[in-house]
């Protein structure tokens, strides 16, 4: 009874890694719903005000704990390549957004865990079997008929974005931030032995610096109206960014960086359902095949962990229980022909 017991301890443990992760990209979807409201306010604002409230809020908690901000001095390398490929990551999502079709850009940006698979394989050993290659393979298809990009779609388009040079620029942009989101989400895997606090300060400081310069040297700036719900949706952005930051480097430290990765892909489908929700949304076809992929491809993840750990005899995933069943029908259909 108390290995059983044990055993499922374990199992919850194994999952705990993907479930938060999912949570995490709830967060995400509603700071992006409230991102989308705020149209009249340049992006990087919003990136400063959302980092600066991540900051007040998380750095007297912090020193109150007496957690060491600074760690050891190993840490240090990892923490600053996490706050800057993670706030540049940010800023070339932005630009895509604001420079190319958002279908587009949606495709380039969320191909990021193709790049987190083959550096979490090359710089942190993981493994990238046939499961994480299906995975990835089923989410992208996903993502691509949510976001029905227009070199797959026909259809017009926004004539400010017809320009092949302004296409191909914005293209590059979006898909060095799907690498710098790669690289960030490999920089918290290494960071697995200090407060999951940390990490997400260290992206509110370096967001609030290079965001301020930027607004300073593009002299971008526009004043919050008070009075108006501007101050309340950015109070918001920002304790969402502290709850799916914080949520994300927690399971990134429980699991492998390629498998949250994917797991990541959920984001894009809260944010079509929030869009129905409070949007007016009108949802083809092709979104609800492309959303009930995403589902399916992280139910099977989470599946497939809990399987690993929870079976007592030997089998340890969902694809090594196919190749059972296969093993089984093949021996099924020799049988049979000796037989005859």
């Amino acid at each position: 009874m108390e290995d059983e017991t044990s055993r499922r301890n374990i199992s919850f443990n194994q999952i705990l890694g993907p479930l938060l992760a999912a949570l995490s990209c709830f967060f995400f979807a509603i700071s992006s719903l409230f991102v989308k409201l705020l149209g009249e306010i340049p992006p990087q604002e919003v990136v400063f005000f959302r980092c600066l409230v991540q900051f007040v809020f998380l750095l007297p908690p912090l020193i109150y704990a007496r957690v060491p901000i600074f760690g050891d001095v190993h840490h240090l390398p990892c923490l600053f390549i996490r706050a800057l490929a993670g706030t540049f990551a940010l800023c070339c999502q932005f630009y895509a957004f604001q420079h190319m079709p958002l279908a587009d850009a949606t495709v380039i940006v969320f191909s990021s865990p193709i790049f987190t698979g083959i550096l979490a394989y090359f710089i942190l050993g993981e493994s990238w079997g046939l499961f994480n290659f299906l995975g990835t393979t089923l989410c992208f298809i996903g993502i691509i008929l949510i976001a029905r990009p227009t070199f797959m779609f026909p259809r017009e388009v926004d004539p400010s974005f017809n320009g092949d040079w302004q296409q191909a620029t914005a293209s590059l942009v979006a898909l060095t931030g799907a690498i710098l989101t790669s690289i960030a989400l490999i920089s918290l895997r290494k960071l697995a032995a200090i407060s999951y606090l940390v990490p997400v300060l260290y992206v509110a400081m370096a967001g609030v610096i290079l965001t301020a310069a930027g607004v300073l040297v593009t002299g971008s700036f526009q004043s919050v109206l008070c009075g108006s719900s501007h101050q309340w949706l950015l109070l918001i952005i920002g304790l969402c960014g502290i709850a799916g930051q914080s949520l994300l480097t927690k399971s990134l430290q429980l699991e492998q960086a390629g498998i949250i990765a994917l797991v990541r892909t959920l984001d894009i489908v809260f944010a079509f359902v929030l869009q129905l929700v409070f949007l007016d949304y009108q949802a083809s076809v092709y979104s609800l095949i492309g959303a009930a992929l995403i589902i399916t491809c992280n139910v099977l993840v989470i599946l497939n962990k809990w399987m690993s750990v929870s079976k007592p005899n030997g089998e340890q995933s969902i694809i090594a229980s196919l190749r059972v069943k296969v093993n089984e029908c093949k021996c099924f259909f020799l049988k049979g022909k000796r037989n005859n």
